[in-house]
């Protein structure tokens, strides 16, 4: 996928796999540099297996949340026969909920309690999408659609903050901001990609 303009264009994935490198790069060169610390590249690597696997992790369930909320009213429209304004509406219980504050076993103080709710939450995310399937015209908004976003929300709310934790908790402290920008970009770019997909996907249907 190329935006932008020019002979060339912009491709956002390759800008953010490069931004990636550069970050990276610069916190293993930091970790070796620093004055009075030993250089230690098994470390080094550890941190940077830690940094990209937390970015893919960002990746895919953003990924998956793009796609939901172009996914959800899509179908409200076209199946349920809601207008726009209603089918816009039907998403703010997800808002409502992912507005409060984290379930306190997702309030971890450091990256290393992180590893259960980010071990068991994203898999379990997936298994909550399934719940999508009951979205038909028969069961009806309020016993089709609303449970599935009720629980897909309460599992993002509860996965997120120790995901942010995890990510600023991989790199040491002169580049936890880098960190916190880079785990954003990470998660538009998922759900702008996802969007995009999902989005011919839903054309090329509507064609056919």
């Amino acid at each position: 996928m190329t935006i932008g303009s020019g002979a060339g264009g912009w491709s956002p994935v390759a800008a953010f796999a490069s931004g990636g490198r550069r970050l990276a790069a610069r916190v293993i060169r930091v970790d070796r540099e620093t004055p009075g610390r030993a250089r230690d590249d098994a470390a080094c690597a550890v941190r940077l297996e830690t940094l990209v696997g937390l970015t893919l992790l960002t990746l895919l369930l953003y990924g998956a949340l793009g796609a939901l909320l172009v996914l959800v009213p899509y179908v409200l429209i076209r199946a349920f026969g809601f207008g726009a304004t209603e089918a816009g509406l039907s998403l703010l219980p997800f808002a409502a909920v992912v507005a409060l504050p984290p379930p306190r076993w997702a309030r971890w103080p450091d990256g290393s309690g992180a590893h259960l709710p980010l071990s068991l939450g994203p898999p379990g995310g997936g298994g909550r999408f399934l719940l999508m399937l009951r979205m038909t015209p028969e069961a009806g908004y309020w016993a089709g659609v609303f449970p599935a976003i009720l629980v897909i929300a309460i599992g993002m709310t509860g996965a997120v903050a120790p995901l942010t934790t995890a990510v600023l908790s991989s790199v040491d402290r002169g580049h936890t901001g880098s960190a916190s920008g880079f785990n954003s970009a990470a998660a538009r770019v998922a759900g702008m990609v996802a969007t995009a997909l999902l989005g011919g996907v839903l054309a090329a249907a509507g064609r056919g």
